[in-house]
C-alpha cells in the first residue's frame, strides 16, 4: 500500500516512470517487475538506465522490451519522441494493470476444488455478521443484546422487522444477512434444542459456491512437491499462463515464438511437452526414474 501511494504522488512531478519486465530463464512462468523513476529529460533517462546495462550484463537479467514501458506526466511531446528514442521503449499508459492469471471466485474454493483454499473475506463477512443475528435469537442475556433490543426492535418480532432510516449503518447491515441467512436456518437446521449450533465456519461453507473436486489435486499438493513448482503446475491446469502466445492474443506482444528454444509458438503444450528443451529434460528424468518415455514426448 505504501509503495502505490509513493508511485502516485512522484508521478504527479514533472517526470518519467519507467516500468521494466525482467526476462529470466524461466521468464515464462514468472517475470520481475521493476519501477525506476527520472527526471523529464533524456540525460536524467540514460543516468538511470546505464546501471542496469552493467547489471543486466552481470547477472545475466535482460530487459523484456515487450512488456516494458515509459510513463510521462508534464513532458513536451518533443522530448518525449528524443527520450523514447534515446532508451529504446515506447510510452505506455497509466494506470497500468495486470489482469488475475486465476479469477479470485476460483482461487477461493478449496484444493480439492482446484483452488488455493484462500478465505474469500467479502462471504466470511457476511458469515460472521450472522453471527450477531444468531446471538439475538439465543443470547437474550448478552449486552449487546439487550442494547439491541432496547434501541431498536422494542419488542417487535425480529422476523418481520424492517430498520428505519434513523437506524445505524452497521444495524442496517446487520438485518440485511438476515434475508440471506433465512433459507439457511430451514436448511441447516441450526439450533440450540439439537445441538447444532451455529458457527461462523458453517455459516462460510453454506454461503460458498461449491464446486466439483478435481482429479489432479494430490497430484499438485503434496508433501514432495515443491510449492513452487505446485504453484506454476496449478496455473496451468486452468490454462491460463502468460505465454507468448497468449500474450500476442491479448495484442500485448507481436512474436509468438518460444524464448528457450526459438521456434514453435509458444503456448503452454508447447513450452511443457514440445519444447526440444522440455524433451531433452523429460527424457533425462525418465532415464534417471527408469520411465518409458516415448520419443514423441509426453503429450503425445
Amino acid at each position: 500500500m505504501e509503495n502505490i501511494l509513493i508511485c502516485q504522488d512522484i508521478i504527479k512531478l514533472p517526470r518519467c516512470l519507467i516500468k521494466m519486465e525482467l526476462q529470466k530463464a524461466y521468464a515464462t512462468v514468472e517475470w520481475d517487475d521493476l519501477l525506476l523513476f527520472s527526471k523529464g529529460d533524456s540525460y536524467s533517462m540514460m543516468t538511470v538506465l546505464r546501471p542496469f546495462a552493467t547489471f543486466s550484463k552481470a547477472y545475466g537479467l535482460n530487459l523484456s522490451k515487450g512488456k516494458s514501458n515509459a510513463y510521462f506526466n508534464g513532458v513536451p511531446d518533443s522530448l518525449k519522441a528524443e527520450i523514447m528514442q534515446v532508451s529504446g521503449l515506447v510510452e505506455g499508459a497509466l494506470p497500468f494493470r495486470r489482469s488475475p492469471l486465476v479469477s479470485w471466485d476460483k482461487v477461493c474454493k478449496p484444493k480439492q476444488e482446484g483452488g488455493l483454499g484462500l478465505m474469500n473475506d467479502i462471504i466470511w463477512n457476511k458469515a460472521a455478521v450472522r453471527k450477531l443475528v444468531w446471538w439475538l435469537a439465543t443470547k437474550p442475556d448478552h449486552l449487546w443484546v439487550r442494547l439491541v433490543n432496547h434501541t431498536y426492535l422494542r419488542g417487535q418480532n425480529w422476523q418481520s422487522y424492517s430498520p428505519n432510516t434513523a437506524s445505524s449503518w452497521c444495524w442496517r447491515k446487520i438485518c440485511q444477512t438476515k434475508e440471506i441467512f433465512s433459507v439457511a436456518y430451514q436448511q441447516q437446521t441450526w439450533s440450540t434444542q439439537n445441538g447444532q449450533e451455529y458457527t461462523v465456519a458453517k455459516g462460510y461453507e453454506w454461503l460458498r459456491e461449491k464446486g466439483q473436486k478435481v482429479q489432479w489435486c494430490g497430484y499438485i499438493w503434496n508433501k514432495w512437491s515443491i510449492p513452487k513448482h505446485s504453484f506454476i503446475s496449478w496455473i496451468y491446469q486452468h490454462g491460463n499462463m502468460n505465454t507468448n502466445a497468449k500474450l500476442c492474443n491479448l495484442g500485448i506482444k507481436e512474436d509468438n515464438t518460444c524464448y528457450i528454444c526459438g521456434s514453435g509458438v509458444e503456448d503452454m503444450d508447447h513450452l511443457f511437452f514440445d519444447c526440444r528443451y522440455g524433451r531433452e529434460f523429460i527424457a533425462i528424468v525418465g532415464e534417471w526414474l527408469r520411465l518409458d518415455i516415448p520419443a514423441d514426448g509426453l503429450l503425445d
